[in-house]
């Protein structure tokens, strides 16, 4: 709409009214796609914007203009003190003429490539708001060439009526041209009010050069009124005003649906990834409770731990008339395997334990995905929205910033993230841990820099949790194979990376050692 030939063919008899006879004082740029120019006349100050920091651009006066505090630019000094002559459109082009005594100032309407120049009376370019290296001192026509489109067809009657009659490819620039909103019009006269599309056509460029702006539902404009629409318009009482709320409003409009349509799509995308990870915990097999199988063989070892010896791979037990074959660790006594079933029975459970409640927090994510997608979706708050969106591209950086790591959840939900080489230690304790998250490293042995991130500053880690991390950090060390490794932990904060530090080294200000079994714990 605002960059629609026609409706700038009006603009441009509009801003003719308002700033005849005004002189140029100065052209200011506090932004690259902004322009503003101050006009004067006697007293009285105009301001005329041309903006494209949002598309499509737009040209609008405002009587008062306050200048932010911060660096400018200023353009077209030559035309100090030149008084406006007349303000015209070149025929069928959107380009925008304001004319002085030897210059023409030219605002081209061109979508992103929008620009505003200065030519003289042979429409050589001498000034330029952007691009300036590339067109100064070349004819316009050669850097801004006119449309090779027969523009007859808007002035022969069977032409025009043609365009309606044979919608080829090649014809459908001059729809395009016209814009859904004067072709609509065009159809609902020719077709209801009894008249062919050339004289629709022609009646409504009459209405074009005299008529009020009309104001219509959902921020409707025309200068033409719309037959085709079942609402009543408002009539603007100040063109330029009226011309420049609707346009803002709707580019912040369309701002919150651009932003809806972008929170929505990457939400989507999260309830899909923990819908299939659902999905994935829900599986049966995972459900197989062997808790009682390796608590029934402990016990049934220590029932016949005195016909056992040690060396054995297996022993064979016969209780309540059934026959049990048990694998035994040769290396142990019938005591410590009878403790290592044990050990497995606890950590079947804690391993089931650890399912459910993963799965009710997968279940919690989901719904908070629906109630996230439901209120962005009732939202017109633009503050909020972006508030959303920031929070969405820190979790993505977080996420792309983790791809780097080992990841692991204990208990359901202790976040424990492992670097995988030097490279990967140094991002994961200088850019991802915060001051309170606990970082872990195997004593003495190079290895892999460990972290346990710390929702809160009074979140107290149980000592079973710490235990379980300590030994997921000496298992990815040089350390790895022994019994027992000494594991350093602490406070990130007092981790210290001193400039000329080798890759992955660090300097602890302060730590505890744990003495720990090197493994992944298998909740």
């Amino acid at each position: 709409m605002f960059d629609n030939y026609f409706f700038l063919k009006r603009l441009a008899k509009e801003l003719e009214i308002e700033l005849s006879d005004f002189r140029f004082h100065k052209a200011i740029s506090q932004s690259r796609n902004e322009l503003v120019i101050n006009f004067y006349n006697d007293n009285r100050e105009k301001f005329l914007i041309f903006t494209f920091q949002k598309l499509p651009p737009f040209l609008y006066i405002k009587d008062e203009f306050t200048f932010a505090k911060k660096n400018y630019a200023r353009f077209f000094e030559k035309l100090n003190d030149n008084q406006i002559k007349a303000i015209t459109i070149d025929s069928y082009e959107r380009n925008i003429r304001l004319k002085f005594q030897d210059f023409s100032m030219i605002f081209l309407v061109r979508g992103s490539h929008s620009n505003v120049v200065l030519v003289d009376n042979n429409q050589t370019i001498i000034d330029s708001f952007k691009k300036s290296d590339e067109v100064i001192n070349k004819n316009l026509n050669d850097v801004f060439p006119p449309s090779q489109i027969d523009y007859s067809f808007f002035e022969d009657e069977n032409k025009f009526n043609s365009l309606f009659q044979d919608q080829s490819n090649e014809r459908k620039i001059y729809f395009r041209i016209l814009g859904n909103l004067l072709l609509e019009e065009i159809k609902f006269r020719a077709e209801k009010l009894s008249q062919n599309y050339f004289g629709a056509f022609k009646e409504i460029q009459n209405e074009l050069q005299t008529s009020p702006l009309y104001i219509y539902n959902n921020e409707i404009i025309s200068f033409y009124k719309l037959h085709h629409l079942s609402s009543q318009p408002v009539l603007s009482q100040n063109i330029f005003n009226d011309l420049s709320r609707i346009y803002f409003s709707i580019q912040r409009n369309e701002e919150i649906q651009t932003l809806k349509e972008r929170l929505i799509k990457n939400l989507k995308a999260d309830y899909e990834r923990h819908f299939l990870k659902l999905q994935e915990l829900k599986k049966p097999e995972n459900f197989i409770d062997r808790t009682e199988e390796f608590r029934q063989s402990g016990n049934l070892i220590l029932m016949k731990a005195n016909e056992i010896k040690k060396g054995d791979k297996s022993v064979k037990i016969l209780f309540n008339e059934k026959e049990y074959k048990i694998k035994l660790d040769p290396s142990k006594t019938p005591f410590q395997n009878a403790e290592e079933y044990f050990e497995k029975a606890r950590e079947e459970e804690s391993r089931l334990n650890s399912l459910r409640k993963l799965i009710i927090l997968e279940e919690k994510n989901l719904e908070k995905i629906k109630l996230q997608i439901e209120e962005i979706e009732n939202s017109i708050n633009r503050k909020q929205l972006l508030k959303y969106m920031n929070e969405q591209n820190q979790q993505t950086k977080e996420k792309d910033i983790t791809k780097n790591f080992r990841h692991f959840v204990i208990d359901g939900k202790y976040d424990v993230y492992v670097g995988k080489d030097n490279k990967s230690n140094d991002l994961l304790t200088t850019q991802f841990a915060n001051p309170n998250d606990l970082w872990f490293h195997a004593r003495g042995v190079s290895g892999s820099h460990v972290i346990i991130k710390i929702s809160s500053k009074k979140e107290l880690i149980p000592k079973k949790v710490i235990e379980q991390v300590a030994s997921i950090a000496a298992y990815f060390s040089k350390a790895k194979h022994s019994k027992l490794v000494p594991v350093s932990y602490t406070e990130k904060k007092y981790v210290i990376k001193r400039k000329n530090m080798p890759p992955g080294t660090v300097q602890l200000q302060k730590e505890k050692v744990i003495m720990v079994e090197p493994k992944i714990p298998q909740n």
